[in-house]
């Protein structure tokens, strides 16, 4: 993939929806997931001892049927979850690519 030549379209939004605040709310609801996230049955929790008392939890996905194309880690911000609408749709994107990861 060459990201020189990856382009987002213009987003301009009218009314309320111009508010970041409505944006936020919006891609948050869970009615904007798929309706199967198949990875979600092949996950396994793990916690991370990073040194210093300091230790992460978080889910290692597995691809079942294929060798995976490459591993991802995705980190939600200081409040999020791993259960963040913008978390899963990620996680659930990057399954269907065959890309293992951990969140």
């Amino acid at each position: 993939m060459n990201l020189k030549k990856l382009k987002t379209p213009k987003f301009t939004p009218s009314g309320i929806l111009k508010s970041p605040f409505i944006q936020t709310a919006l891609a948050s609801l869970k009615w904007n997931l798929p309706k199967e996230m198949t990875f979600l049955k092949n996950t396994e929790k793990m916690i991370l001892d990073v040194g210093k008392g300091v230790r992460l939890e978080g889910y290692l996905s597995k691809q079942k049927n294929q060798k995976p194309k490459g591993f991802l880690i995705l980190l939600h911000g200081w409040e999020g979850s791993v259960n963040s609408t913008y978390i899963l749709k990620t996680s659930n994107y990057f399954y269907e690519k065959n890309i293992i990861f951990f969140v």
